[in-house]
């Protein structure tokens, strides 16, 4: 069976620790890739302001950009589609967030970012991931045009109390979806958002198949988008809360295992290869 999409995250999958990969492969693999008209759409948390970062301008053009965990869509700079909260479900969000110390929540727009900080710890993790940050008293000063697709939630507790939150805001709060999204982050975005619904927003637009589509990822984020794909692929390192639900499982981000997947992809020509990386039911 051959390929009609390829979706990749970026932190914990593509880039190694230090925000890093290997640029020219990457860029070769996607060249191949393109040519023989398959869809690679890079599937991130990140906005689509600060993912331009580890990408050159040579390269963006032939890729598409699920940004804020698949709530804003983005080809050549234009956004395609976009899943936003609305204004009250926004105040409703934050409201219950306010209640719970250590979770410092960022709204992000699509092109912008909002936070209410202004220096600390986690006033310096939201500046370092996003380019175009706006400091506000309240979220209520966000113009009114514009939408939160996606509440970033810098967290000072422990994964486990992480998951705990997260039960507990998609218990306590109707219309949306929580999610871990990288060590320190869980991330907050309308129901029936996210990546999966990116993954299903390119397929139905492209008329792709499940069995016509890959996705590589290593968090609970990236759930929702290997429930939409046949071959479901999960780093070394993943989260087993995510990996138990993918088929397959390939090395480390360290090693640029998705890099290295692909190439062997369009070196072979098929997909029977991954029957190595298989992962016993559990």
């Amino acid at each position: 069976m051959s390929l009609k999409l390829v979706m990749i995250d970026l932190d914990g999958t593509l880039l190694t620790e230090e925000k890093t990969y290997d640029r020219e492969r990457f860029d070769e693999v996607v060249e191949a890739l393109v040519a023989d008209d398959i869809i690679v759409c890079i599937a991130t948390g990140n906005s689509y302001h600060k993912v331009t970062d580890y990408f050159d301008e040579t390269i963006r053009p032939s890729l598409y950009f699920a940004c804020d965990n698949g709530n804003y869509i983005v080809k050549n700079g234009e956004m395609l589609h976009e899943f936003a909260m609305s204004k009250e479900l926004m105040q409703e969000v934050v409201a219950e967030l306010d209640r719970h110390p250590g979770y410092h929540p960022l709204a992000n727009t699509g092109p912008m970012a909002y936070f209410r900080e202004r220096e600390g710890e986690a006033y310096e993790n939201v500046a370092f991931y996003n380019n175009n940050l706006t400091l506000v008293d309240s979220f209520d000063e966000i113009p009114e045009d514009e939408f939160a697709v996606k509440f970033a939630i810098y967290s000072e507790h422990d994964l486990d109390a992480m998951k705990e939150m997260i039960e507990h805001l998609n218990a306590t709060l109707s219309g949306i979806q929580a999610v871990t999204s990288g060590f320190g982050w869980l991330d907050v975005y309308v129901e029936g958002g996210g990546k999966g619904a990116a993954a299903h927003y390119l397929m139905e637009k492209y008329n792709i198949q499940a069995t016509e589509a890959m996705a590589f990822g290593d968090s609970l984020n990236d759930l929702s988008m290997m429930q939409e794909v046949r071959y479901s692929i999960a780093m070394a390192d993943a989260d087993q809360d995510l990996s138990k639900h993918c088929r397959y499982q390939i090395g480390s981000n360290e090693d640029q295992a998705v890099i290295t997947t692909l190439e062997t992809y369009i070196q072979k020509g098929n997909l029977a290869f991954l029957e190595a990386y298989q992962r016993e039911a559990e």
